[in-house]
C-alpha cells in the first residue's frame, strides 16, 4: 500500500510547479508522499492565498495487485 498527498479544492486537483498552481485532472496532479507533508502543506496554504476556496490536502491511499481484464463476459 502507499499513501500519497495531493491537494484539491472541489473537483479541481492541482499541479504545482514554484509559485504555479495549475488546476487538471488526477493524472496530472503533483502527488507527494508523506514524509513532505510539510511542504505539501505550504503549497496548499500558497494556493489559498492565491484566492482558491477549498484548497486542501487530502490523502490518497493506493493498493497494487494483479489485474486481468475482462474477457468475453456476457451481458
Amino acid at each position: 500500500m502507499t499513501e500519497l498527498l495531493i491537494i484539491k479544492a472541489g473537483k479541481n486537483y492541482f499541479r504545482c510547479r514554484e509559485d504555479n498552481f495549475e488546476p487538471c485532472e488526477l493524472s496530472k496532479a503533483s502527488v507527494f508522499p508523506l514524509d513532505q507533508a510539510g511542504k505539501a502543506g505550504q503549497l496548499c496554504k500558497k494556493l489559498q492565498e492565491t484566492g482558491v476556496v477549498g484548497a486542501e490536502l487530502r490523502k490518497l491511499t493506493i493498493i497494487e495487485e494483479s489485474y486481468e481484464p475482462l474477457r468475453n463476459k456476457a451481458i
